[in-house]
């Protein structure tokens, strides 16, 4: 009896000070926070980056990832939650959760960390006091080019957005000037919310012969639709539509080219900026174009279309 009264005694005893002792070991941690506006391959990539670089230069280092689902009101309220914890770092991963970890960070000290960021400027990202991002500025005009290299006749293109995202309304406004360079007519067809993407692509598919697919958060999480609509069993295999994009994220799901960032590298370069600022105690401002632009082709779509890689790539030159 007196032996299991000790036995209880030590136990009651530790749990009182297993608080502080957490405590005190998180002290010496580096909190870093990651908030990631929807769960989609590109921006995953991104925070898989990001994550994997802080934790090979910054040993002693704690991230907290929180997904918003694709709402603007979700990445406020976790921006908010974890401006609240104090972080060494806030990192945000899409222009929706990088403006509202911006609004919501209580001390300039806090480093702001972005990536999958199209335009920083005008997401109003830029005059910030010690931000650190890296933005995926999309070749939309080099992707357009050997597209209607590839396909010569092809005149009419259309492509899916959400006018809710400004990176999403830039890159449209890009296109479209540039479609009209080449005597391209564009016809766009803005969705808000991802159950009108497949509506969307079914008005398309009876007016273009091309679809692109910008970089647009709620249209790439819902890519599968578009591509069943443009490879119905109703549509003639010489009508089929190629879908072109600058985002890889579901390029085995049937999109035939993809030329743009790669999230994961893009990512990597954020995570050592924001070491390089941890590690050296400065206060500034570093933004960056990505340096991972990449070619990315499906090979079974290649087929379909009686395209080769050697064929792509030289016209890419």
């Amino acid at each position: 009896m007196g032996r299991k009264i000790i036995i209880f005694t030590m136990i009651v005893t530790a749990a009182a000070f297993l608080p502080m002792l957490l405590s005190s070991k998180q002290d010496d941690m580096k909190l870093v926070t990651i908030n990631k506006f929807v769960d989609h391959p590109a921006l995953n990539a991104s925070s898989d980056g990001v994550m994997d670089a802080l934790r090979k230069r910054i040993p002693s280092i704690m991230i907290d990832e929180q997904d918003a689902q694709g709402s603007s009101t979700n990445a406020f309220q976790i921006a908010k939650h974890q401006a609240s914890s104090n972080p060494e770092a806030m990192v945000a991963i899409a222009t929706p959760s990088a403006q509202s970890t911006l609004k919501a960070r209580r001390d300039n000290n806090i480093i702001i960390g972005f990536a999958a960021v199209t335009d920083a400027k005008a997401a109003n990202l830029e005059n910030g006091v010690n931000v650190i991002g890296v933005t995926d500025s999309p070749p939309v005009e080099k992707l357009i080019t050997l597209t209607s290299k590839l396909f010569p006749n092809r005149k009419r293109v259309g492509t899916i957005y959400n006018p809710g995202e400004i990176n999403s309304v830039n890159t449209i406004e890009r296109l479209k000037k540039f479609c009209d360079e080449l005597n391209l007519e564009l016809i766009e067809a803005p969705v808000n919310s991802s159950s009108n993407v497949k509506m969307a692509t079914q008005k398309l598919v009876d007016s273009v012969d091309i679809i692109y697919i910008p970089q647009d958060n709620m249209v790439v999480s819902s890519i599968e639709a578009v591509v069943q609509v443009t490879n119905s069993s109703n549509v003639p295999i010489v009508d089929n539509i190629p879908i072109v994009s600058n985002d890889d994220s579901y390029l085995s799901k049937g999109i035939l080219i993809a030329l743009g960032t790669n999230y994961y590298k893009s990512g990597l370069q954020l995570g050592n900026l924001i070491a390089d600022q941890m590690e050296s105690g400065e206060t500034k401002s570093n933004i960056q174009i990505s340096d991972g632009e990449e070619l990315q082709l499906n090979d079974k779509m290649l087929e379909k279309f009686g395209i080769t890689r050697a064929q792509v790539e030289e016209l890419l030159q």
